[in-house]
């Protein structure tokens, strides 16, 4: 579950599709947090349609 900006917790499955996938195995650290990064290809469609729909999916609001 993932939270949305109002506080809800939505199924990360709403906003994309998960993979298991091999890597490096390594924490990432800014201002002394943990920090996930998260990479998304986009095919089939522009960019900022895309931004704009995962925004409004998680609740973000942009």
């Amino acid at each position: 579950m993932i939270d949305t900006r109002s506080g809800d917790k939505i199924p990360l499955s709403y906003v994309a599709d998960i993979a298991s996938s091999s890597g490096p195995n390594t924490i990432n650290r800014e201002n002394l947090r943990r920090k996930t990064v998260v990479s998304v290809n986009v095919s089939g469609r522009d960019q900022k349609s895309a931004v704009e729909e995962i925004a409004a999916k998680v609740g973000s609001g942009g």
